[in-house]
C-alpha cells in the first residue's frame, strides 16, 4: 500500500509527497483495507523552530517512515478511525524541549 501511495504521489507531481498529503492518501487506502490506522501529527524543534509532520501508524508501527525521525518526534495529536481525535497517542521515545506547553493543553 505504501509503494501504491508513492506512486499516486509522483504522478500528481509531487514526488517527494508532502508529509500530511501522503498521509491522508495513505490513511485514507489503509482505511479502505480494513486496518486501523492513525494519522499522527508531531513536531520536533530544530534551530528554535519547531518542525512538523506527519505519518500514519498501523498497530503501533510506523508506515514507511525512517525510524529515525519518528524517534525525533513528539506526538501532539492523533486521528483515528473514521478521522476521530484519538484519545491516546503513539508512545515518543524522545521528548522534544518546548513543546510542552502544547502537551499541557492537551491535558484534560
Amino acid at each position: 500500500v505504501a509503494a501504491r501511495v508513492r506512486r499516486i504521489m509522483r504522478l500528481a507531481g509531487d514526488p517527494d509527497g508532502q508529509c500530511l498529503a501522503r498521509g491522508l492518501v495513505l490513511y485514507r487506502e489503509l482505511s479502505r483495507m480494513g486496518a486501523n490506522p492513525q494519522l499522527v501529527i508531531g513536531f520536533k524543534r530544530e534551530l528554535e523552530m519547531p518542525v512538523g509532520h506527519a505519518w500514519v501508524v498501523v498497530d503501533g508501527r510506523p508506515i514507511d517512515e525512517p525510524p529515525e525521525l519518528i524517534e525525533a518526534l513528539a506526538p501532539t495529536c492523533a486521528y483515528g478511525q473514521r478521522g476521530v481525535l484519538a484519545r491516546t497517542l503513539p508512545e515518543s521515545p524522545t521528548a522534544v524541549d518546548g513543546l510542552d506547553d502544547v502537551e499541557a493543553s492537551r491535558q484534560p
